[in-house]
């Protein structure tokens, strides 16, 4: 069952009155963190089920009707996905306060004409609804179209808990974000991959958690680029073709285009 928080601000945060808007895993973990630096106000989603599963954790108001939105508030926080953004803002009247996104790769412009001043926070980090986070170590790019709009961006990421906190722009946040989408979500599937090749012969997924582990030591001590191992890296052709031939046609085709891809890089690096 959701624990209900008893929220009430502080810092200078503390008078601040908030409406976010989504109910998903960047929404849920945000408004948890920060709930108690200020008043908020509303949770809006489509569902209102969603909306109130957040809202009485944070001690808010669910809403599901755009109309609904209270128009006097501070600060409007769109969590929601990068599609749903520009459709929704049409559809809003509400012409005060400060607007921000949550997006990695939404420019800030999609926000001008709406509010008072615009901005962005976006935590570089993967969420999950109910997984308990630690802010403390999760970056943070702030971008606002004034210096009192950064600093109350500012201020909420830090109202987190987060000791990072970058100024990017649009531009290098976006980089930043298809960065992300390499290292953990193009990541995150192969290991899916390894999961299902290792399921197939009766063995659990954290067999290879020791050189996972050791991988990434490697790679953020060393740098990725050196760490680099492996049959292609070697360009052992006898190995590639007996493990693909060896794979699934779904999974072969997965791992000769890598394969392909890591000899080709380094071979032109050499």
């Amino acid at each position: 069952m959701a624990r209900t928080m008893t929220c009430s601000g502080t810092d200078n945060l503390r008078h601040k009155t908030a409406v976010i808007i989504g109910s998903g895993n960047v929404a849920t973990q945000l408004g948890k963190a920060i709930c108690d630096k200020l008043n908020i106000l509303q949770v809006f989603s489509p569902n209102l089920d969603n909306a109130y599963e957040l809202s009485k954790v944070i001690g808010s108001e669910a809403i599901n009707s755009i109309s609904q939105i209270k128009c006097d508030a501070d600060i409007y926080i769109l969590a929601i996905s990068d599609d749903a953004i520009e459709p929704f803002l049409k559809q809003v009247k509400c012409k005060n306060g400060l607007w921000i996104h949550t997006s990695g790769s939404t420019n800030i412009n999609v926000l001008y004409g709406i509010g008072e001043s615009q901005g962005v926070l976006y935590p570089l980090q993967t969420f999950s609804k109910h997984a308990e986070l630690d802010f403390a170590n999760i970056n943070f790019l702030t971008e606002a179209t004034s210096d009192y709009a950064l600093n109350i961006i500012d201020s909420l990421a830090k109202a987190t808990g987060s000791t990072n906190i970058s100024h990017v722009s649009s531009l290098h946040r976006e980089k930043l974000h298809v960065a992300a989408v390499f290292a953990c979500n193009f990541a995150n599937f192969m290991w899916t991959q390894a999961d299902k090749i290792l399921s197939d012969i009766g063995i659990e997924f954290n067999a290879l958690q020791s050189l996972i582990e050791a991988t990434l030591k490697k790679a953020l001590t060393n740098g990725p680029e050196y760490g680099q191992t492996g049959p292609a890296r070697r360009g052992d052709m006898k190995i590639i073709t007996h493990h693909i031939e060896s794979l699934d046609p779904y999974q072969a085709e997965i791992y000769k285009f890598i394969s392909q891809k890591i000899s080709e890089y380094y071979t032109s690096n050499s």
